[in-house]
């Protein structure tokens, strides 16, 4: 807390409380008490991205992308719409998905076995696996061999043949 010396300043960032017949006032959260014993913002001075802003947290300031925007919100960064369209689509490597725009494979869930391909942000199996990998993959059937074996495919999938 300060002592506020010119009762006639308007403080905007402040709360002020009478105490013997002088006003006590502390910085609003995101403000410190600037040299003039006015509050400054902790955002000041911080650069942003292109369609950010800075923000204050517990740790102090950061910069964020502005509501209906996302990407790198950092100093040499820049923020997207993340709306998008046949006609206006997203930033690579962002995809459009239901007309927003997300990371490839983000919130994707697949199936048992399968994996997010991160081309074309869909569920498969992998290499020598079968079935529906919304739901489950497993490994296919090796035909013509008489014993067990175990080989690993180019992708480094085991592989059990019986």
């Amino acid at each position: 807390m300060f002592h506020l010396l010119k009762i006639h300043v308007l403080i905007t960032d402040a709360v002020c409380e009478p105490e013997d017949h002088a006003a006590w006032c502390k910085c609003l959260p995101g403000f410190d008490k600037g040299p003039s014993d006015e509050c400054v913002s902790l955002c000041a001075g911080v650069s942003c991205g292109l369609s950010a802003t800075c923000i204050t947290s517990v740790e102090g300031p950061t910069c964020k992308c502005l509501d209906g925007f996302m990407g790198n919100p950092f100093p040499g960064g820049q923020c997207f719409p993340e709306v998008c369209s046949p006609t206006s689509p997203c930033q690579d490597p962002m995809v459009c998905v239901g007309g927003k725009c997300k990371e490839r494979c983000e919130g994707q869930l697949c199936g048992i076995g399968a994996t997010c391909d991160q081309n074309t942000n869909r569920c498969v199996c992998p290499p020598f696996y079968v079935g529906n990998p919304s739901y489950k993959c497993v490994p296919r059937k090796c035909l013509k061999l008489s014993k067990t074996i175990t080989f690993k495919d180019s992708n480094n999938y085991k592989i059990i043949c019986f």
